[in-house]
């Protein structure tokens, strides 16, 4: 069951869960996808504290639940709790640390100042009957364009580095790329950073990890994706 479908039917008395759930029944643009790191750049702004503790609980609940569709990674529980913990960062650790003053007071050199300086990813993950796909999206934070590398039914490092290699060999990079300065960004992966500068040699590129910037540029482009989903999950 998905996300959004065990929320429609959860009935509870708890106050937190009650708001969250009001809000969920509301929004009709709510993403249908259950993936933690996708639903906080969706809701990160949009929820209450009484919602975002709502959303907590009830992804919780969800875990536990025999037929849910959470990706595989988050059958690590710590794992779980770090990602859905994301939504109230701002109350649960220092200043220096909350992610959401960090993505307004992102540095203001961090912008792109020409196609293809900075490049973002994220595996979006779409749920379906069968299971899991990762959709691996590339976005330009100067124009906004995307570029897909394709859709696997499960993720892990080696497919990341394949589809790092299969982005700089796309045709629609390569024939828009003048050999200037380009710097990837990942929204974690810290421990996969020499792989993917020893990929990124060849077109003399480097990479970083920046949760916030990521974030920013790659969170508009989710919510079209997942938008669209829904609108044609309803046709």
């Amino acid at each position: 069951m998905r996300f959004i479908s065990f929320i429609k039917e959860l009935e509870s008395e708890d106050k937190y869960i009650k708001s969250f759930i009001a809000y969920v029944k509301r929004n009709k643009k709510f993403p249908i996808s259950g993936d933690p790191d996708l639903l906080f750049m969706y809701l990160r702004d949009k929820l209450n504290d009484t919602q975002k503790r709502g959303y907590i609980l009830c992804m919780l609940i969800y875990a536990q639940q025999p037929g849910n569709m959470l990706p595989k990674r988050f059958k690590d529980k710590n794992q779980l709790l770090e990602s859905v913990n994301r939504i109230v960062m701002n109350e649960m650790i220092s200043e220096t640390e909350n992610i959401i003053q960090e993505l307004d007071a992102i540095d203001p050199g961090l912008k792109a100042k020409y196609a293809l300086e900075h490049i973002c990813f994220f595996a979006a993950d779409v749920p379906t009957k069968d299971g899991d796909t990762y959709v691996f999206l590339w976005v330009d934070a100067h124009s906004g364009g995307v570029i897909v590398t394709g859709i696997e039914t499960e993720f892990n490092d080696p497919i990341l580095l394949n589809h790092l290699q299969l982005f700089i060999n796309h045709p629609d990079f390569t024939r828009r790329y003048k050999n200037r300065p380009i710097t990837f960004f990942f929204h974690k992966y810290k421990h996969l950073l020499k792989k993917i500068n020893e990929i990124l040699k060849e077109i003399g590129g480097t990479s970083k990890v920046s949760d916030p910037y990521v974030s920013k540029i790659v969170g508009p482009v989710l919510q079209h994706l997942f938008m669209s989903l829904a609108e044609n999950a309803g046709k």
